[in-house]
């Protein structure tokens, strides 16, 4: 078996994200890292951290994975030794190749504000902030892992079954993982409906509203409380996040391998003609389409309360690469067990 520098952590050519991301831990890393990209080898990244400042966690990740001059850069690998919590989450996440030990926690959750005064009527403004918030990281976290995720359910199951990958992945999660992903399954439920009358058309947000609200409401409503009021305001913007994504689902990288994979698979059982792989395409998204909504809908999910969860649970949900020590497949073992490693 080969070993690739690739996928392998070197504590030699390496960073420690240690303790609160802030200023400080900026500028001591700042040159480290420069002096690491003199050198286009791999750049492993250890994270033990609660988090910190999201804009600190940012210029980190914009240092690391920066392109040179010549338009090339240094693989990182992410790890978590312990803790990857909140913005130490984000740069985990955004590693090339993110691993983590198994009794880490990954915790995941929603913006935060420092305590303020506010008024009732600044409160609206706030929430939509917020949310505008929690909706870019949900996005960035899908962007950033969809691959990942395809790869799991490739090597779960070899055809697109989602209900017998669900129930397969639930089994291995722990409780706060399973509380997650189930949150998610009943997030995509509910807006179902929704989601389905307006993916395929150009649709304002009135009408998501309106629909919104018809669905939510019967039409024997005469009042609702203000603390509905909100909760009908932040499912509206779910459903705007939804929409949003699953129009770019399409164009996504992993959905095309996805995509690809099956129908040829299609093709070659069934000995389709070049006219019937239109079909056979159609009915591969058609499966494919369950599993992407459950992501989208988990990613969102992650943005919301909070969400600690363990190593194994990040890694059978797609959102890292890899758990050290481990028996499950993972694409380092397939990359150093290939013919012609990578």
């Amino acid at each position: 078996m080969a070993i690739s520098p690739n996928y392998q952590p070197d504590p030699h050519r390496a960073l420690f994200v240690v303790g609160e991301i802030g200023q400080q831990l900026v500028d001591r890393l700042t040159p480290q890292i420069v002096s690491l990209r003199a050198s286009l080898e791999p750049i492993s990244v250890y994270i033990e951290s609660p988090g910190g400042n999201v804009e600190c966690a940012a210029k980190i990740l914009s240092l690391l994975l920066a392109k040179d001059q010549n338009g090339f850069r240094s693989r990182i690998l992410t790890i978590a030794t312990g803790l990857a919590a909140s913005a130490a989450a984000d740069i985990l996440t955004f590693g090339d190749y993110s691993l983590a030990y198994p009794h880490s926690v990954i915790h995941y959750h929603g913006t935060r504000w420092a305590a303020i005064d506010v008024t009732y009527q600044e409160a609206a403004g706030l929430a939509a902030s917020l949310d505008s918030d929690d909706t870019h990281f949900a996005r960035r976290i899908f962007e950033a892992c969809e691959e990942r995720f395809y790869f799991r359910c490739m090597t779960v199951q070899s055809r697109p079954d989602f209900k017998a990958w669900i129930d397969l992945t639930l089994n291995e999660l722990s409780a706060i993982g399973r509380g997650v992903a189930n949150d998610a399954l009943r997030d995509v439920k509910g807006f179902r409906s929704t989601v389905e009358k307006f993916k395929d058309q150009s649709r304002s947000d009135v009408q998501m509203l309106r629909a919104l609200i018809n669905r939510k409401f019967p039409r024997s409503t005469t009042s609702i409380s203000r603390q509905t009021a909100f909760q009908a305001l932040a499912e509206f913007f779910s459903l705007r996040f939804y929409l949003e994504m699953f129009s770019a689902i399409k164009t996504g990288p992993a959905y095309q391998h996805w995509l690809e994979k099956w129908t040829e698979d299609d093709a070659k059982m069934r000995l389709l003609s070049d006219e019937a792989l239109v079909d056979a395409s159609t009915t591969s998204w058609a499966a494919a389409e369950e599993f992407w909504i459950f992501f989208v809908a988990l990613c969102r999910r992650l943005q919301q309360d909070e969400n600690p969860l363990t190593a194994a649970d990040a890694f059978h949900l797609g959102l890292i690469d890899e758990v050290i020590g481990l028996a499950s497949p993972n694409l380092r073992v397939f990359v150093e067990n290939a013919r012609d490693p990578l």
